[in-house]
């Protein structure tokens, strides 16, 4: 499992580059969460609003 217990500082560049990584995945996967998009109206675009 995960320490909660365990702190880790960051800078600004490694936080910077730890959201551009998380971008790109989500980028990867914006058709298959559009995809799952039917709540509350199926207008798929749900991997687009969260870019």
């Amino acid at each position: 499992g995960i320490n909660m217990t365990m702190l880790y500082e960051i800078n600004n560049q490694d936080l910077k580059k730890v959201i551009d990584i998380i971008l790109e995945k989500f980028k990867e996967s914006e058709e298959k969460i559009n995809d799952l998009n039917v709540f509350p109206v199926p207008d798929g675009d749900t991997g687009t609003n969260m870019l």
